[in-house]
């Protein structure tokens, strides 16, 4: 293979391609942070799983850098310099310093089962069995006569770092999961406010129709059969507009006028009557007097 090959033998191409691509992999990385919406807040379940990806995805990292190291050696049968064992020790405690957060926030009540399940074999794996093969190999390094092979070695390191992969995979399907249920909940509550606002529209409408039917249909009919009492029709009808409010007040006011106007017409008319009575009396007496007279005028001649 590849790194079977001593490193000077490699190609200048090809010895820059894992820097290449751990650069790519932090780009992606940032990127994914840089993607985040400023100013919207992050719901803590949310928050919860993408910060233990963050810190997984930390792990990871540091830990595929270091085992790059040690796989080279191994390969090429080479022992590792005081720079490179400087560098495996640094990558090795921000590995630990992420495992120690992660660790943390495992702890926390609302840790889903498969979550505290990919934790526990991050411990016993990486932590655990890898991290005594690690060390076999950093005492090793000083000769270069490695007491693992590079199959063995590279199959061992890819199990442990793909304990912490599960651990990424599990809190991003945690977030998405969580992210269903909220749009889920967000639909719901859509849903629930549509129905609020079209039965505050239908009581508003009821109330409409209450009010023009109860009130304004009402006033309309006071006000015609007022019309008609001020032209001087008395026999209006206005017990069709009754009621126990302020309309109904108004329609008392307009009754005891009614009567009122009754009452006063009556009066009117009777001395109309009274004065044309007079009148054809007063005309009898004087008929009765001319006739009287010529009579007595007749007898006299």
């Amino acid at each position: 293979t590849g790194l079977s090959v001593v490193s000077d033998a490699r190609t200048a191409e090809s010895a820059s391609l894992p820097g290449e691509f751990k650069v790519l992999v932090e780009r992606f990385h940032a990127t994914g942070i840089a993607l985040q919406p400023p100013g919207v807040p992050i719901p803590y379940r949310v928050g919860y799983e993408l910060q233990l990806q963050d810190l997984a995805w930390q792990m990871r990292e540091y830990g595929g850098r270091e085992r790059t190291y040690m796989a080279i050696a191994i390969a090429t049968g080479a022992p590792l310099s005081e720079v490179s064992l400087k560098e495996m020790s640094v990558l090795h405690m921000l590995a630990q310093k992420s495992w120690h957060e992660a660790s943390i926030l495992l702890q926390a009540p609302n840790a889903s089962n498969g979550v505290v399940a990919a934790g526990e074999t991050i411990k016993s794996e990486y932590f655990g069995s890898y991290n005594s093969l690690r060390k076999q190999v950093l005492a090793d390094a000083a000769t270069g006569a490695y007491s693992v092979t590079f199959e063995d070695f590279f199959a061992k390191s890819s199990k442990a770092l793909a304990n912490i992969e599960a651990l990424s995979l599990a809190t991003g399907d945690g977030a998405i999961a969580e992210a269903k249920a909220m749009e889920r909940r967000a639909t719901i509550n859509l849903v629930f406010e549509v129905i609020v606002a079209a039965i505050l529209l239908l009581g508003m409408a009821c109330a409409t129709w209450y009010l023009t039917r109860r009130v304004s249909h009402r006033l309309s009919a006071l006000s015609i059969e007022m019309s008609k009492l001020a032209d001087g029709d008395y026999s209006i009808d206005i017990t069709q507009v009754h009621g126990k409010d302020e309309i109904g007040d108004m329609v008392q006011t307009v009754a005891i006028f009614q009567e009122t106007a009754k009452e006063v017409e009556s009066m009117r008319s009777s001395q109309i009557e009274q004065a044309a009575a007079a009148e054809v009396s007063k005309r009898a007496v004087l008929i009765t007097l001319a006739d009287n007279f010529e009579s007595s005028v007749a007898q006299v001649v």
